[in-house]
Protein backbone atom coordinates (compact mmCIF):
# COMPACT_ATOMS: atom_id res chain seq x y z
CA UNK A 1 0.00 0.00 0.00
CA UNK A 2 1.58 3.28 -1.05
CA UNK A 3 1.20 5.89 1.61
CA UNK A 4 1.43 9.81 1.00
CA UNK A 5 2.73 12.09 3.12
CA UNK A 6 0.35 14.03 5.40
CA UNK A 7 0.31 17.70 4.51
CA UNK A 8 2.31 19.97 6.52
CA UNK A 9 0.61 22.72 5.83
CA UNK A 10 -1.12 23.06 9.05
CA UNK A 11 2.28 24.25 10.60
CA UNK A 12 1.42 27.53 9.40
CA UNK A 13 -1.39 27.58 12.41
CA UNK A 14 0.83 29.11 14.90
CA UNK A 15 -1.81 29.15 17.48
CA UNK A 16 -3.51 25.77 17.15
CA UNK A 17 -3.93 24.07 20.46
CA UNK A 18 -5.62 20.76 18.93
CA UNK A 19 -5.42 18.60 16.11
CA UNK A 20 -8.76 15.81 16.61
CA UNK A 21 -8.78 13.86 13.46
CA UNK A 22 -8.81 10.87 14.83
CA UNK A 23 -11.19 7.88 12.39
CA UNK A 24 -10.51 9.36 9.31
CA UNK A 25 -8.56 7.51 6.46
CA UNK A 26 -6.16 9.62 6.02
CA UNK A 27 -3.78 6.57 5.02
CA UNK A 28 -0.45 8.96 5.22
CA UNK A 29 2.47 9.12 7.02
CA UNK A 30 4.01 11.69 9.74
CA UNK A 31 6.67 13.77 8.32
CA UNK A 32 9.03 15.13 10.69
CA UNK A 33 7.78 18.77 10.04
CA UNK A 34 4.75 17.52 12.29
CA UNK A 35 7.64 19.28 14.99
CA UNK A 36 7.05 22.19 13.25
CA UNK A 37 3.57 22.58 14.59
CA UNK A 38 2.30 25.24 17.17
CA UNK A 39 3.83 25.07 20.22
CA UNK A 40 0.87 25.47 21.92
CA UNK A 41 -0.32 22.41 20.79
CA UNK A 42 -1.78 20.69 24.05
CA UNK A 43 -3.75 17.73 22.05
CA UNK A 44 -2.91 15.65 18.95
CA UNK A 45 -4.84 12.87 18.12
CA UNK A 46 -4.77 11.10 14.71
CA UNK A 47 -5.96 7.36 16.23
CA UNK A 48 -7.44 5.14 13.75
CA UNK A 49 -6.61 7.21 10.84
CA UNK A 50 -4.41 4.35 8.44
CA UNK A 51 -1.32 6.28 9.68
CA UNK A 52 1.88 4.25 8.71
CA UNK A 53 5.19 4.76 9.30
CA UNK A 54 7.63 5.72 12.01
CA UNK A 55 6.69 8.40 14.58
CA UNK A 56 8.64 11.08 13.52
CA UNK A 57 11.71 12.37 15.59
CA UNK A 58 10.27 16.01 15.32
CA UNK A 59 7.13 15.15 17.57
CA UNK A 60 9.39 15.78 20.70
CA UNK A 61 9.51 19.70 19.83
CA UNK A 62 5.46 20.18 20.86
CA UNK A 63 7.10 20.67 24.67
CA UNK A 64 2.86 21.62 25.38
CA UNK A 65 1.73 18.36 24.54
CA UNK A 66 -1.04 16.94 27.16
CA UNK A 67 -2.34 14.13 25.01
CA UNK A 68 -0.92 12.10 22.33
CA UNK A 69 -2.78 9.69 20.54
CA UNK A 70 -1.93 7.20 17.66
CA UNK A 71 -4.14 3.69 18.19
CA UNK A 72 -5.02 2.01 16.29
CA UNK A 73 -3.03 3.17 13.44
CA UNK A 74 -0.06 0.62 11.29
CA UNK A 75 3.12 2.78 13.01
CA UNK A 76 6.37 0.62 12.85
CA UNK A 77 9.19 1.45 14.28
CA UNK A 78 10.45 2.14 18.06
CA UNK A 79 9.44 4.14 20.00
CA UNK A 80 11.29 7.95 19.81
CA UNK A 81 13.81 9.14 21.82
CA UNK A 82 12.93 12.68 21.82
CA UNK A 83 9.56 11.68 23.69
CA UNK A 84 12.41 13.07 26.23
CA UNK A 85 11.66 16.39 25.70
CA UNK A 86 7.37 15.98 26.34
CA UNK A 87 8.08 16.92 29.68
CA UNK A 88 4.50 17.59 30.61
CA UNK A 89 2.91 15.07 28.56
CA UNK A 90 0.16 13.36 30.66
CA UNK A 91 -1.86 10.97 28.35
CA UNK A 92 0.43 8.17 25.63
CA UNK A 93 -1.60 6.14 23.97
CA UNK A 94 0.13 4.20 21.14
CA UNK A 95 -1.71 0.94 21.30
CA UNK A 96 -2.61 -1.46 18.39
CA UNK A 97 -0.35 -0.64 15.89
CA UNK A 98 3.46 -2.29 15.25
CA UNK A 99 6.04 -0.50 17.18
CA UNK A 100 9.11 -2.55 17.75
CA UNK A 101 12.68 -2.46 19.69
CA UNK A 102 13.04 -1.63 23.51
CA UNK A 103 11.28 1.13 25.51
CA UNK A 104 13.80 3.91 25.31
CA UNK A 105 14.29 5.12 29.10
CA UNK A 106 13.76 8.66 27.77
CA UNK A 107 9.78 7.36 28.41
CA UNK A 108 11.04 7.86 32.27
CA UNK A 109 11.84 11.86 31.63
CA UNK A 110 7.90 12.62 31.42
CA UNK A 111 7.37 13.27 34.47
CA UNK A 112 3.89 14.44 34.53
CA UNK A 113 2.42 11.01 32.76
CA UNK A 114 -0.54 9.64 34.22
CA UNK A 115 -1.55 7.18 31.66
CA UNK A 116 0.92 5.19 29.10
CA UNK A 117 -0.83 2.74 26.91
CA UNK A 118 1.64 0.26 24.58
CA UNK A 119 -0.42 -2.69 24.43
CA UNK A 120 -1.12 -4.91 21.09
CA UNK A 121 2.90 -3.86 19.87
CA UNK A 122 5.87 -5.76 19.37
CA UNK A 123 7.97 -3.69 21.62
CA UNK A 124 10.56 -6.21 23.46
CA UNK A 125 13.27 -6.24 26.06
CA UNK A 126 13.16 -4.96 29.58
CA UNK A 127 10.28 -2.19 31.07
CA UNK A 128 12.92 0.52 31.84
CA UNK A 129 14.61 0.24 35.51
CA UNK A 130 13.40 4.19 35.87
CA UNK A 131 9.66 3.90 35.26
CA UNK A 132 9.78 4.15 39.53
CA UNK A 133 10.72 7.82 39.33
CA UNK A 134 7.75 8.15 36.89
CA UNK A 135 5.48 8.82 40.10
CA UNK A 136 2.74 10.68 38.55
CA UNK A 137 1.54 7.09 36.83
CA UNK A 138 -1.90 6.05 37.38
CA UNK A 139 -2.44 3.50 34.79
CA UNK A 140 -0.10 1.50 32.48
CA UNK A 141 -0.90 -0.92 29.58
CA UNK A 142 1.87 -3.27 28.39
CA UNK A 143 0.21 -6.37 27.99
CA UNK A 144 0.29 -8.35 24.55
CA UNK A 145 4.15 -7.16 23.69
CA UNK A 146 7.50 -8.85 23.92
CA UNK A 147 9.11 -7.87 27.36
CA UNK A 148 10.89 -9.93 29.42
CA UNK A 149 11.75 -8.37 32.48
CA UNK A 150 9.69 -6.67 35.63
CA UNK A 151 11.85 -3.68 36.97
CA UNK A 152 11.86 -3.80 40.41
CA UNK A 153 11.18 0.12 40.80
CA UNK A 154 7.60 -0.20 39.00
CA UNK A 155 7.06 -2.12 42.85
CA UNK A 156 7.26 1.89 44.41
CA UNK A 157 4.60 3.21 42.57
CA UNK A 158 2.52 3.77 45.54
CA UNK A 159 -0.31 5.65 43.75
CA UNK A 160 -0.49 3.01 40.69
CA UNK A 161 -4.52 2.09 40.03
CA UNK A 162 -4.40 -0.23 37.10
CA UNK A 163 -1.05 -2.28 35.82
CA UNK A 164 -1.71 -4.34 33.40
CA UNK A 165 1.62 -7.02 32.04
CA UNK A 166 -0.54 -9.71 30.42
CA UNK A 167 0.37 -11.37 27.48
CA UNK A 168 4.39 -11.08 27.59
CA UNK A 169 7.67 -12.61 28.15
CA UNK A 170 8.11 -12.09 31.42
CA UNK A 171 10.29 -14.31 33.71
CA UNK A 172 10.98 -14.26 37.67
CA UNK A 173 8.91 -14.38 40.43
CA UNK A 174 7.32 -11.51 42.02
CA UNK A 175 9.15 -9.65 44.72
CA UNK A 176 7.79 -8.98 48.21
CA UNK A 177 7.21 -5.17 47.44
CA UNK A 178 4.86 -6.23 45.23
CA UNK A 179 2.77 -5.00 48.34
CA UNK A 180 3.47 -1.94 48.77
CA UNK A 181 1.34 -1.05 45.39
CA UNK A 182 -1.53 0.08 47.90
CA UNK A 183 -4.05 2.30 45.56
CA UNK A 184 -4.15 -0.68 43.04
CA UNK A 185 -7.59 -1.52 41.88
CA UNK A 186 -5.95 -3.64 39.01
CA UNK A 187 -3.71 -6.35 38.16
CA UNK A 188 -3.00 -8.76 35.08
CA UNK A 189 0.06 -10.59 34.91
CA UNK A 190 -1.42 -13.75 33.04
CA UNK A 191 0.06 -15.59 30.27
CA UNK A 192 3.72 -14.91 31.16
CA UNK A 193 6.60 -16.93 32.29
CA UNK A 194 6.28 -15.94 36.20
CA UNK A 195 7.20 -18.54 38.92
CA UNK A 196 7.95 -18.88 42.60
CA UNK A 197 5.08 -17.83 45.13
CA UNK A 198 2.63 -15.26 45.41
CA UNK A 199 4.17 -13.08 47.77
CA UNK A 200 2.86 -13.49 51.78
CA UNK A 201 2.00 -9.41 51.91
CA UNK A 202 -0.83 -10.09 49.86
CA UNK A 203 -2.68 -12.48 52.02
CA UNK A 204 -3.34 -9.20 54.18
CA UNK A 205 -5.26 -7.68 51.02
CA UNK A 206 -7.12 -11.40 50.26
CA UNK A 207 -10.35 -9.36 49.74
CA UNK A 208 -8.61 -6.17 48.19
CA UNK A 209 -6.62 -8.42 45.69
CA UNK A 210 -9.57 -10.71 44.60
CA UNK A 211 -8.97 -9.50 41.46
CA UNK A 212 -5.41 -10.84 41.59
CA UNK A 213 -6.11 -14.06 42.27
CA UNK A 214 -8.54 -14.70 39.61
CA UNK A 215 -6.22 -13.09 37.19
CA UNK A 216 -2.92 -14.73 38.12
CA UNK A 217 -3.54 -17.60 36.14
CA UNK A 218 -0.03 -19.28 36.08
CA UNK A 219 0.85 -22.84 36.75
CA UNK A 220 3.84 -22.41 38.90
CA UNK A 221 2.76 -19.53 40.99
CA UNK A 222 -0.34 -21.12 42.23
CA UNK A 223 1.27 -24.97 42.79
CA UNK A 224 4.26 -23.44 44.96
CA UNK A 225 1.35 -21.31 46.88
CA UNK A 226 -0.52 -24.45 47.32
CA UNK A 227 2.39 -26.24 48.50
CA UNK A 228 3.29 -24.22 51.43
Amino acid sequence: MTRRVITSSLTNCRSLRRILLANNPLNGVLPNSVGNLSTSMEIFDLSLSEIGGQIPLGIGNLSNLSTLSLFGNDLTGSVPTTFFDLHILQELILDNNRLSGPLPECFCKMSSLGLVNLSYNRISGSIPYCIGKVTSLRNIYLNSNRFTNISISLWSLQDLLVLDLSNNSLIGSLPPDFGNLNAITYVDLSRNHLSGSIPTQLETYKDYFIFLWLIMSYKDLFQSHSGK
